[in-house]
């Protein structure tokens, strides 16, 4: 599980409410210089510190989860990024926010396909577009 940092962490300490839920500075360049496991180290402390401020449930996390999963994915955790594409789908079912399901559903869909399960992609890709249009409308031309 993770661990919880020190609130005297100096991230803790100057972290915004606005960037809190936002992907820190680390991960950033981490993921710009394909530093896969730096980024995945840091992205999970980004998820601790958000867990820690608003709770393992909170809309706000939807984003970081699904970041983390696309990358989990990339390194071949893939249990462990399809325990956190489906808790980001949970959540943004919970709320309602089809645009954040989606997401999270295109994240299972590529975590099926690198799993060879071609047919639970494809249903899952069918999802993501049903709630995609739901979000955008069916008159969005994009």
């Amino acid at each position: 599980g993770l661990t919880y940092p020190d609130p005297a962490d100096y991230r803790w300490r100057s972290m915004t409410p606005e960037g809190l839920f936002m992907i820190s500075g680390e991960a950033n360049s981490a993921l710009r210089n394909r530093m896969i496991d730096e980024a995945a180290a840091a992205l999970r402390l980004d998820l601790a510190l958000a867990e820690r401020v608003a709770g393992p449930d909170a809309p706000e996390l939807i984003d970081l989860l699904t970041t983390l999963a696309n990358l989990m994915t990339t390194l071949d955790g893939l249990a462990f990024a399809r325990r956190v594409a489906e808790r980001a789908l949970a959540i943004a079912d919970r709320i309602g926010d089809d645009s954040k399901a989606s997401n999270a559903l295109l994240r299972l869909c590529e975590i099926a396909r690198t799993e060879g399960n071609r047919a639970e992609a494809l249903e899952l890709l069918d999802l993501a577009i049903v709630r995609r249009r739901a979000a955008l409308g069916d008159e969005h031309q994009h």
